[in-house]
């Protein structure tokens, strides 16, 4: 009675409109595929009917879908499936244990929000790095990579850059014997060319911390006609105060 009564609901949800009404809801792309693919994936205890609804809007929207949004959609729906009340395999289990169902949900519950909460997070935008410290923190490395991810909207309704996926490698090292700190960086972003940014830190005055750098970028400020040798370079300084009872650790900078 159980499967008889799950592929009852199914066929009454799939002769209702609400697919149609679905299709008609004002969210953005991404966040209705996963959001919308979820709950429909919860309601009907299926993987194919949701993605057969959900993928056809996202489409209409977008014209194209890439496989991580593919991946996102899959995943979300997944695991809307997997703690679907109508789930076959869920339910059938729980009654040949005589485990009661709510408490099965409870267990499943929030793994699941979290899988989809993060399906979200990464649907938005996602900023990865790692970093290498050596020798008690005198020397460092590290690694990031941001704006990983898709853009939801935009001001235009047909043409949307996407996010500025950028690359970042860095280093830095404090000499012994002497109170400098030397920085640089390399950035690579997917639709320019690479900028370099070089940086000191004299810090024998702390907490006043004193600060010189250069980066290649700047010339981009510089007028079409312009020989400035000066641009990019930048001045600054900086406080830094180790606790102030309330606050550990706190520092303040300016630059010009």
């Amino acid at each position: 009675m159980i499967i008889i009564g799950m592929f009852l609901y199914l066929h009454v949800f799939q002769r209702s409109h609400a697919s149609d009404m679905i299709a008609t809801i004002h969210l953005p792309p991404v966040v209705l595929a996963v959001a919308a693919g979820s709950l429909l994936a919860f309601l009907t205890g299926r993987v194919q009917l949701p993605a057969s609804i959900i993928l056809p809007v996202y489409l209409a929207t977008t014209d194209v879908i890439t496989p991580m949004v593919f991946a996102l959609i899959y995943c979300a729906i997944f695991f809307g499936y997997i703690i679907s009340p109508v789930h076959p395999c869920l339910v059938v289990t729980c009654e040949y244990f005589h485990v009661p169902i709510r408490d099965m949900l409870h267990r499943l519950a929030w793994p699941t929000a979290v899988i989809v909460g993060l399906a979200v997070a990464i649907a938005l935008a996602l900023d990865l790095g790692a970093r290498y410290a050596s020798d008690r923190g005198r020397y460092t490395a590290g690694f990031a990579v941001q704006n990983l991810g898709v853009q939801l909207s935009s001001l235009g309704e047909e043409d949307k850059d996407g996010l500025p996926l950028t690359f970042r490698l860095g280093a830095s090292a404090r000499p012994r014997g002497i109170k400098l700190l030397f920085a640089a960086d390399l950035i690579k972003p997917v639709d320019n060319d690479i900028d370099i940014a070089v940086g000191t830190e004299y810090y024998e005055l702390r907490p006043l911390l004193l600060r010189l750098g250069w980066n290649s970028f700047g010339s981009n400020y510089r007028a079409e006609d312009s020989d400035d040798k000066w641009a990019g370079l930048a001045l600054g300084l900086g406080i830094d105060i180790k606790d102030l009872g309330f606050i550990k650790n706190a520092q303040l900078s300016y630059s010009y």
